[in-house]
This record gives C-alpha cells, structure tokens and sequence, in this order.
C-alpha cells in the first residue's frame, strides 16, 4: 500500500527534517509523482530563496536600541528584586 504524503511532510523533507524512512519513501514518491515533483521543486525554490534572502533593521530600530541601551540602569536594591529604569 501506497503511503499518502502532504505538503506538510513535503515541507519537512525539504528542510531535512523527516526520520530516515520517510525521507527515503518520499524520494520515492517524487520521483513517480509528477505533482510532488513539481511542489517539491517549488518548496526548494523558495526555500532558496528565503535563505539568500538578507534582512536587517534601519539604521533608526538600531539608533533606538542603542539608545535605549545606555539610558537603561538596572540598580538591585537590599531586599528588594532589581529595579529598572530608562533615564531620559
């Protein structure tokens, strides 16, 4: 009997994330199946895409952390927990 596979498990062989049986029955299975073929080779795609891909905050989100950073005081006070504050 044929095993039944998702997109979800295409998805999870895409990212190399199935155990050793699953991954060698839906090699398998993409190579017989034209329509796993097709959305495997699309998973991939964009999966190479999303890894090629390079994002980072503006120079403003890093301005604010930075600033935020050296304003922030954290002062442990005797039996007491820590008291933080943002001195402006």
């Amino acid at each position: 009997m044929k095993k039944t596979f998702t997109l979800n498990d295409l998805i999870l062989y895409t990212y190399n994330e199935t155990s050793e049986t699953d991954k060698k029955e839906l090699t398998q299975a993409i190579k017989e199946d034209g329509f796993l073929r097709k959305q495997c080779r699309s998973f991939r795609k964009t999966k190479k895409l999303l890894d090629d891909s390079q994002i980072s905050p503006g120079d403003n989100v890093i301005s604010n952390i930075l600033a935020f950073s050296k304003a922030l005081k954290v002062v442990k006070l005797d039996n007491f927990h820590n008291v933080e504050y943002v001195m402006n």
